[in-house]
C-alpha cells in the first residue's frame, strides 16, 4: 500500500487545516473492506472442510476426495493468512502516518491544549492499529454468516440472533452501570497527572519546600481518589468479562446441542452440525468484539474530526545551527537594514572557546539584541 509522502513542505494550503490530508484515510476503506471480505469468507473454509469430511469422506472412505479437500482448504487458509497480514500491515502504516502527520499540528497548539490533542492522536492511532479497526471491518460480513446458518437450518440463525441480543444486553447494562464511575475516574486521573507534574516542577526549587509538600499531599489525595474509583469499577468489569466468557462457552454448547437434536430427528447431517456450531461461535464472538470496540471507535471518529479541523502551522525559515559543543564562533556576520541604508551589523567577528564569557555593551539601538537573535537563529 502506498503511503502519502511526508516532507518539509506544508500540506495544501487550499485545504481546510489538516482535514484534506487526514481524509485520505477514507480512500482506504474500500480496499480494506475487500481484504476483510476475503479474510472473513475464508473463515468458512474449516467448517465446510469438516462438513465434507464427515458427510462424504468417512461414509465412502475415498482418500482422493480427502486429499483434494485438504489441498483446497490449505490453499484457502494460506490466502487468508496473506490477506490478514496485508490488512494488519496497512492499518499499522496508516496509524503511524496519521501520528506523524498530526504531531506538528498538535505541537503548534497552545500549551494548555497540547495534552488533549495528544490524547486524540493516541486514540486515533490505537483504534487504527488495534483490534477496534479489525472488528469494524469484520462487522459488515456477519450477515453472510447468518445467511449461511439459515441455509444449514433456520434454527441456527434464530439461536445466533438470541445470543447476540443477550450479548448486547450485557454490554448495555455494563455501560449504564459504569458510566458515572468511568467519567469520575477520567477526571481523577487527569487531576492526579496535573498534581504530579506540579509537584515535580516545584520540588526542584529548594526555597519552595513547603509548597512542594502541599502539592505532594494533593497528589496523594488524587491517587487515593483514583484508586477508590478503580475499586468501584473493578467488580463491574470482572462480572462483565466473566459473563461474556460464559456466553462464549455456552454458545458452543448450545450450537452442538441444537445440531445433535436436529441430527437425531434426521433434519441435519453430522457434518452440518459441526459446521453450524463453528460458524455460530464465530458470529457471536465477532459481534462481541464489535460491541467491545464501540467506545474506541467513537473516540477515534471524534478525534479524527477535531484533528482534521486544526489549522496548518505556518512554516518558518530559520538558521541551521550545527551540533552544540560549547564553542561559539562568528565570522563576517552582516545584518542588512534594507533600503540601501548601512547594515545594522557589519562584519562582526569573534570566537569563544567553551566555558569563556564575552560581555556585549553598547547604547540602546546599537544592535546588541540583533546580534543575539542572529546568533541564536531567531532572525535569519
Amino acid at each position: 500500500m502506498s503511503e502519502p509522502t511526508l516532507g518539509t513542505s506544508p500540506p495544501d494550503r487550499n485545504a481546510s487545516g489538516s482535514g484534506a490530508a487526514l481524509r485520505q484515510i477514507n480512500r482506504l476503506i474500500v480496499p480494506l473492506l475487500v481484504l476483510s471480505a476475503i479474510s472473513n469468507l475464508a473463515i468458512l473454509v474449516s467448517p465446510i472442510f469438516m462438513m465434507q469430511v464427515l458427510d462424504r469422506v468417512l461414509p465412502t472412505g475415498n482418500r482422493h476426495t480427502l486429499a483434494l479437500l485438504l489441498g483446497v482448504a490449505a490453499l484457502a487458509l494460506l490466502l487468508q493468512a496473506i490477506v490478514d497480514g496485508l490488512r494488519d500491515l496497512s492499518l499499522g502504516r496508516v496509524a503511524r502516518w496519521s501520528e506523524r502527520l498530526c504531531a506538528p499540528l498538535v505541537l503548534s497548539r497552545p500549551p494548555e491544549q497540547k495534552q488533549d490533542y495528544l490524547s486524540m492522536v493516541g486514540h486515533l492511532k490505537s483504534a487504527l492499529d488495534g483490534p477496534a479497526a479489525r472488528a469494524a471491518l469484520s462487522l459488515p460480513w456477519l450477515p453472510v454468516f447468518t445467511l449461511v446458518l439459515w441455509a444449514i437450518h433456520p434454527w441456527f440463525a434464530g439461536l445466533a440472533a438470541a445470543l447476540i441480543a443477550i450479548a448486547a444486553a450485557l454490554r448495555l447494562t455494563y455501560h449504564a452501570m459504569a458510566a458515572a464511575p468511568s467519567t469520575a475516574l477520567l477526571s481523577a486521573q487527569a487531576q492526579e497527572s496535573r498534581s504530579m507534574q506540579d509537584a515535580q516542577q516545584v520540588s526542584s526549587q529548594p526555597a519552595l519546600g513547603e509548597l512542594s509538600h502541599n502539592l505532594l499531599a494533593r497528589f496523594v489525595a488524587a491517587l487515593g481518589q483514583r484508586s477508590s474509583l478503580e475499586d468501584q469499577l473493578s467488580p463491574l468489569r470482572v462480572i462483565s468479562a466473566s459473563l461474556e466468557a460464559y456466553l462464549r462457552s455456552l454458545t458452543q454448547l448450545l450450537g452442538l446441542s441444537l445440531g445433535a437434536a436436529l441430527v437425531v430427528q434426521g433434519d441435519l447431517s453430522a457434518g452440518g452440525m459441526i459446521a453450524a456450531s463453528l460458524i455460530l461461535t464465530k458470529t457471536v464472538s465477532s459481534l462481541e468484539a464489535a460491541f467491545a470496540s464501540v467506545d474506541n471507535l467513537k473516540q477515534a471518529a471524534q478525534s479524527l474530526k477535531k484533528l482534521g479541523n486544526l489549522p496548518v502551522p505556518t512554516t518558518k525559515t530559520s538558521t541551521n545551527i550545527a551540533k552544540l559543543n560549547g564553542a561559539l564562533r562568528c565570522e563576517g556576520l552582516i545584518f542588512p537594514t534594507g533600503g540601501g541604508a548601512p547594515p545594522r551589523l557589519d562584519r562582526i567577528n569573534f570566537a569563544l572557546p567553551p566555558g569563556s564569557c564575552l560581555a556585549i555593551v553598547g547604547a540602546s539601538g546599537s544592535g546588541k539584541s540583533t546580534l543575539l537573535e542572529a546568533l541564536a537563529g531567531v532572525t535569519p
